[in-house]
């Protein structure tokens, strides 16, 4: 129950950061209210938890190991929990957004996007429906 109190207390009711550019400050939301980081820290802390070798799906994990966001290591090691039979980490690195975190997408990593699109269509061909 103080968790929320804590966060305004340190945060705000909203936070908030500039956009880097114009089709940020057209698709995204800037402000955010702050309490929506405790629900989202909590499935952090049960996705941390969760037993991977249940799952059985196709698997396809792309990152970057400059990630300044998330740890690239954490992604290693979580992706090597996965139970799937078909699974793939795939690695960009030269992703135009700052922070390596945003991989593709005309607002932040546009000349990455080709490639996520490719490794994705790769990934999908042999499990593909014909």
């Amino acid at each position: 129950p103080w968790g929320k109190l804590l966060i305004r207390s340190l945060v705000g009711k909203y936070g908030e950061f500039s956009p880097a550019n114009q089709a940020m400050r057209d698709y995204w939301a800037t402000p955010y209210r702050s309490d929506a980081l405790l629900p989202m820290m909590g499935l952090v802390k049960l996705l941390d938890e969760a037993d991977y070798s249940k799952l059985t799906l196709p698997v396809l994990v792309i990152h970057s190991e400059l990630d300044q966001v998330i740890s690239p290591q954490k992604v290693v090691e979580v992706f090597e929990r996965f139970g799937s039979a078909y699974k793939q980490r795939r690695v960009i690195n030269n992703a135009e957004h700052g922070k390596h975190h945003i991989l593709a997408g005309d607002a932040l990593s546009p000349a990455t996007t080709d490639t996520a699109v490719d490794i994705i269509m790769e990934f999908l061909e042999p499990i593909a429906m014909p």
